[in-house]
């Protein structure tokens, strides 16, 4: 469960914020940490429940993000229980390059996992990665649109799409194309639907924290909230200088 939002700004900034949902039983995500991956280095916080991660970033510019996906048909879970979807990025963040990723990434199993929806960004291209736990499909490359929206909900993906992103678009007309209007979104709370809001509270679940990705041309920068963005946390930030080659 999570809302995902992606801004081009200019010719040197892509930023990417994510709130992440989940239920208020879940142990809380340790901070973002550096590791070496198939000679890369990549920053990423870790869920201590599957030891995955939902979000990270690389210094060749690669930037993924996973969301639950929850449709109204639903798999069927074998006797052995699913993988941790948290365990995707980690297999794949080592890449050098979006189009290297989608190659790793067609050999995942999609019955192996819950459904989910992929995003990965460089700084040319962008692709999506989906699995309804049956089948999965992957976009071809897509050009860097200006602006871009993807978000989930466990009560149903169907419930907040249209919402969340009606009012994405209304935002942004109104405020701009920017990282203020951004940041406002991601803190936007209807009062009498707080269920449904970007920053998410409901009796079992809510939103746990808060992530913003910064690319620019000689560097990447993690930007990490252990709470809501309208709520007191610790903040993190970590940045790794950009390599074309791959670390020895």
């Amino acid at each position: 469960m999570c809302t995902v939002s992606i801004l081009r700004l200019g010719d040197d900034l892509i930023r990417l914020a994510c709130n992440r949902d989940e239920q208020r039983s879940r142990p809380v995500a340790l901070p973002p940490r550096v590791a070496r991956i198939n000679g890369r280095l990549a920053v990423m916080p870790i869920d201590p429940a599957g030891g995955g991660t939902w979000i990270a970033a690389n210094d060749a510019g690669v930037i993924m993000a996973l969301l639950n996906r929850n449709a109204l048909k639903r798999q069927e879970v074998p006797a052995g229980g699913l993988l941790s979807r948290g365990k995707i990025i980690p297999l794949l963040i080592g890449c050098s390059s979006v189009d290297e990723a989608i190659q790793s990434a067609s050999n995942l199993h999609p019955c192996d996992y819950g459904p989910f929806t992929l995003v990965l960004i460089d700084r040319d291209t962008r692709a999506h990665v989906i699995s309804d736990g049956f089948e999965m499909r992957m976009t071809n490359f897509i050009p860097q649109d200006d602006a871009a929206l993807f978000t989930s909900s466990g009560l149903g993906d169907h419930l907040v799409e249209t919402p969340r992103r009606m009012l994405f678009e209304a935002m942004i007309e109104s405020g701009g194309l920017c990282a203020g209007t951004q940041d406002c979104f991601h803190r936007h709370q209807w009062p009498e639907r707080q269920q449904l809001s970007v920053c998410m509270r409901r009796r079992d679940a809510k939103t746990v924290s808060h992530t913003i990705i910064e690319l620019r041309p000689e560097e990447i920068d993690l930007y990490y909230h252990a709470a809501a963005p309208d709520e007191p946390g610790s903040d993190c930030r970590t940045t790794l200088p950009l390599h074309k080659s791959v670390l020895s």
